[in-house]
């Protein structure tokens, strides 16, 4: 994708594009988007510089279907879009859109995957978190049927420290120690 006057986004670090929308982060910690601002995109069809939360840079950008998450350089989350099953892990359902929101994390991120109504967290300190629809376990404690988890909770089978984490679309997760 180009930004409006034509020109391609120079020093790209991380990309990705979902059903409505995309993101890239540039190595000066910019971020870019393009799409439906329902699902965190710039209302565009073209890249446009994303405004960040006040004393933030942008890190990493994980685009899932109808959502954007961001890592910021000092480990904090930030996203846009649909909050679909409230697997932003920002405390409710509230759909942010366009307008950026905190997940509720108790430390610093390394890396997060995004399922079909999921997500887990990695945290720099090898723990697991997830946020979302329980329905297959992805909450790890043995429980399913579809409890929606509002806010992030530890993985609390997994009683190591992850160096990766994985998901997939059926919401299958993993965490690799």
């Amino acid at each position: 994708m180009l930004t409006p006057d034509g020109q391609a986004i120079a020093g790209a670090v991380s990309a990705g594009y979902g059903k409505d929308n995309s993101a890239v982060v540039t190595s000066n910690g910019k971020l870019y988007t393009a799409g439906n601002t329902n699902v965190g995109g710039s209302g565009t069809n073209y890249l446009v510089e994303k405004t960040l939360p006040a004393g933030k840079v942008a890190g990493r950008v994980i685009v899932a279907q109808l959502s954007i998450f961001v890592i910021m350089t000092d480990g904090t989350v930030w996203c846009l879009g649909t909050n679909w099953w409230a697997s932003m892990g920002l405390g409710n359902s509230n759909n942010p859109a366009g307008v950026f929101a905190q997940t509720l994390l108790p430390s610093a991120c390394k890396d997060l995957k995004h399922g079909n109504d999921g997500t887990v967290f990695l945290l720099t300190n090898g723990d697991v978190y997830f946020a979302g629809n329980n329905a297959e376990g992805g909450r790890g404690n043995g429980t399913t049927g579809g409890a929606i988890v509002e806010t992030p909770v530890r993985v609390s089978t997994f009683t190591g420290k992850a160096t990766a984490i994985g998901a997939n679309w059926y919401d299958t997760y993993y965490a690799f120690a």
